[in-house]
């Protein structure tokens, strides 16, 4: 079995300029998530998908595989990731690089590791195989709580009902953390990609924290300090 892990790193970006290649912990973003790639053990190939030169060079540097850059067209706000698997797996297969299990992973995760990667792996491959498993993350309060906000402040509970039930009578329910997936590349050049439901791997919520704005970023930049400390008194 022939697995690839494709990591998403276009050049633009417009909330946090050159996101992908902002630092955490002194180490850019896109590197950590080659080392991780890499240091699984699970990949045949880490490939870096990306529209821009700089980012080729640092992927080219930290290990990864870049034998094409991706065109404008994907490489837009509004492109959808499932394109971007389709044109990769396509460009690889003209090369005759062909893969039965891909993973995307998603360069401002880098939380991740290793083991999250493997549990990932398991649970795409194992008894219920051929369904995508996707990263989650429980919600931190019950979704039935939501309230919707006016142009005042004012609050209204979206449903009544719910808020006057505990919430421990309430099935959890969980979001998708926008770190990694893993799913069969014949669902994605075949387009069946999503049809038959996903397979859940959960994650701690500290794992789960995507850099979307600036304060994601400095939060992450926290946690992983937290982490390092920990470890270095013999914890996590």
């Amino acid at each position: 079995m022939r697995r690839i892990a494709i990591i998403p790193a276009r050049g633009g970006s417009k909330r946090i300029p050159r996101k992908n290649l902002v630092e955490v912990g002194g180490v850019p973003l896109l590197v950590r998530a080659v080392q991780l790639a890499r240091k699984s053990g699970l990949f045949d190939t880490v490939h870096v998908s990306t529209d821009d030169a700089e980012v080729r060079d640092v992927a080219l540097a930290a290990g990864a595989d870049v034998p094409f850059l991706r065109p404008d067209d994907l490489a837009g706000d509004h492109v959808g990731l499932l394109a971007v698997l389709e044109w990769v797996l396509a460009e690889h297969e003209a090369l005759g690089q062909r893969f039965d299990v891909g993973c995307v992973l998603l360069p401002t995760a880098p939380l991740l590791e290793v083991a999250d990667l493997a549990d990932g792996a398991d649970r795409h491959e194992g008894d219920d195989a051929g369904r995508p498993a996707l990263a989650v993350a429980r919600y931190p309060a019950p979704p039935e709580w939501a309230f919707d906000r006016d142009d005042h402040g004012r609050l209204r509970a979206r449903d009544e009902a719910s808020h006057a039930v505990r919430s421990q009578d309430l099935r959890p329910a969980y979001y998708d953390s926008g770190t990694f997936m893993f799913f069969s590349c014949a669902s994605i050049t075949e387009g069946r990609h999503g049809r038959d439901g996903f397979l859940a791997v959960e994650l701690p919520p500290w794992k789960a924290v995507d850099i979307d704005e600036l304060e994601d970023l400095h939060l992450v930049e926290i946690l992983w300090r937290g982490v390092q400390d920990a470890k270095g008194r013999g914890g996590a």
